[in-house]
């Protein structure tokens, strides 16, 4: 695939994510504070993952932990930001250009809603 990054410049990665029970469509309060997926209330993360390499987080979710109050004042959207170097070729060490860039982490059974996805 062709790679629109250019090597050592850094990107920040923004993004507005909602989450919804697959099944109800009830909102999902999920809690930034808790940094690892397999948790039932684990909250979504931005992951970019080279050509031959593995995946890195890159992004996560911002915010306070959420409950059905908080969440009411911006309708349960929260925002996902980071940061990311883009390797130099001899950092790449053959991966090759980005092989895709995806929003993992909410528990089984959550939709990702995202908006205003951007990254500069």
């Amino acid at each position: 695939p062709a790679n629109c990054f250019t090597p050592s410049k850094w990107y920040t990665v923004h993004a507005r994510v909602l989450l919804r029970s697959a099944f109800e469509g009830q909102p999902f309060y999920c809690d930034p504070t808790i940094l690892w997926g397999n948790n039932v209330k684990s909250c979504p993360t931005v992951n970019i993952k080279m050509l031959n390499g593995p995946a890195q987080e890159i992004a996560w979710t911002m915010g306070r932990n959420l409950d059905e109050h908080i969440a009411r004042e911006d309708e349960g959207w929260m925002n996902l930001e980071g940061a990311f170097q883009y390797p130099t070729s001899n950092e790449m060490k053959g991966e090759g250009a980005v092989d895709v860039i995806s929003v993992t982490r909410a528990p089984l059974g959550v939709d990702i809603l995202l908006d205003y996805v951007y990254i500069e």
